[in-house]
């Protein structure tokens, strides 16, 4: 008989517990189901946004120029939002549904970054989702009252330099190249040991060479991390960089070649476009936060920790991060971010974003592809000018697709992806060093008509 008492209070106080622990369960797995889709559409969403981001580029002869690439990065911003509220099933609620879940939107482009976020628009006074205005990847270095200058970095090696050197008002731009890479002798030009043949590419190098060699005797053994500045901050320093007195960033050398990964310039301008990324990431978030009443919800938005290789996808392309947070999923809300690069794009060009094409081949390739023939005949091109894009000469009505180039994607090293490299003959270095000083020089940059003194 006790043993059937006993039963029977196990009975009593367990199956109450095991009925709570069996729905706290299945609440926990059905949170994480929804985590995961969620994930995903966002995912998709972002994807579908840089799709048409890039599908906007390539139709737009004007995408470089500020007011195109605002009317682009709207129309994916709207795709991402149209795609979002169709894969949530929310679109009978309109895209006005989505929208206070959505705390920012940054496109990382060639020189700054945009960011899509809720403020007040100062044209209508209302509390709402807008483009903000252009940030550059600037920072300020202040040494004296005779050597004070904001410096724009970009994805690459080419910097814009205004302020006072010297106690003279400069404004300079071009990329930087270790000076003794570069010869000059005569129409004769010769990158690395490789002569140039490219006309347009030889203007690149020579121009590259002046402008390092003027940063060399000018700022090379001025400016160190420590003498940053955050500008317009009353002269306040950025705590990341006091105490580095010895990195001469400027100091463009053979050991700080612009090209090396981890050179002091390189390693410093990372930085510099990481530390400017975030601080105003996690200004607009927060910023929000505090005023997201305004658009119907409390939640305390918060910037997330991103992994090292997201901040590096950020730092190395044109690229879109895209926040989702507060979305009610069961007794838990939704905080999560998606990071999609955009590698076809008009503004800025890597080693890895040619591809190349000769004489007597239908396909084009990169440059370490086994299938190449003819290397004397090599040419690069921009892999955005491989894409499809529309005849604007037809009009509308007659809308025809065209190519710039009628070459096919070779299997092995475009569609495949799966081969084996092939090392770099001296005919391949001189196609890619050729492409690599053409396409800079004819790349569309904001700091180009500021060479003057």
């Amino acid at each position: 008989m006790k043993i059937q008492n006993m039963a029977v209070v196990f009975i009593i106080i367990i199956l109450p517990i095991s009925i709570l622990l069996s729905v706290y369960v299945k609440g926990e797995v059905e949170v994480i189901k929804r985590q995961n889709k969620y994930d995903q559409i966002l995912s998709e969403s972002t994807y579908d946004a840089v799709k048409a981001f890039k599908l906007n580029t390539v139709n737009n002869s004007r995408s470089t120029q500020a007011d195109s690439i605002r009317r682009d990065i709207k129309a994916s911003i709207n795709s991402f939002i149209n795609s979002l509220v169709t894969n949530l099933g929310v679109s009978g609620y309109g895209t006005e549904s989505i929208k206070p879940y959505i705390p920012a939107i940054v496109y990382t482009l060639y020189d700054g970054f945009y960011i899509y976020s809720p403020t007040i628009n100062l044209e209508t006074g209302v509390y709402e989702h807008i483009i903000k205005p252009y940030i550059y990847y600037s920072i300020r270095y202040r040494i004296d009252n005779y050597n004070d200058v904001v410096i724009n970095y970009t994805l690459d090696n080419y910097i814009v330099v205004y302020g006072i050197v010297n106690g003279n008002y400069v404004s300079r731009a071009g990329y930087l190249e270790n000076v003794t890479d570069i010869s000059i002798n005569g129409s004769q030009v010769t990158y690395k040991g490789t002569v140039i043949t490219d006309e347009t590419a030889k203007q690149y190098y020579i121009e590259a060479r002046e402008f390092t060699q003027w940063i060399n005797d000018n700022l090379a053994e001025k400016i160190t991390p420590s003498n940053a500045r955050k500008i317009g901050e009353n002269d306040e320093t950025y705590p990341e960089f006091e105490g580095n007195v010895t990195d001469r960033i400027l100091n463009i050398t053979g050991s700080n070649d612009p090209q090396r990964e981890d050179s002091a310039f390189n390693v410093h301008r990372r930085e510099v476009i990481r530390l400017i990324l975030q601080d105003n990431l996690n200004s607009a978030i927060t910023s929000y936060s505090a005023n997201s009443e305004a658009l119907g919800t409390t939640y305390n938005f918060k910037m997330p920790i991103l992994e090292e290789e997201e901040w590096n996808r950020l730092i190395e392309n044109v690229t879109m991060i895209t926040f989702m947070q507060g979305l009610p999923i069961g007794n838990k809300y939704y905080n999560g971010y998606s990071v999609v690069s955009c590698p076809k794009n008009k503004e800025y060009i890597s080693v890895d974003s040619i591809y190349y094409i000769n004489e007597g081949d239908s396909y084009y390739h990169r440059i370490d592809c086994p299938e190449i023939v003819n290397e004397n005949t090599l040419v690069g091109y921009k892999n955005i000018e491989f894409e499809r894009k529309i005849n604007s000469n037809l009009g509308e009505e007659n809308k025809e697709y065209i190519y710039e180039h009628e070459e096919n994607a070779c299997y092995y090293c475009i569609i495949n992806s799966n081969y084996e490299s092939q090392p770099l003959t001296s005919a391949r270095i001189q196609a890619q060093y050729n492409a690599m000083g053409r396409i800079r020089k004819e790349l569309y940059k904001r700091g180009d008509d500021l060479n003057k003194d």
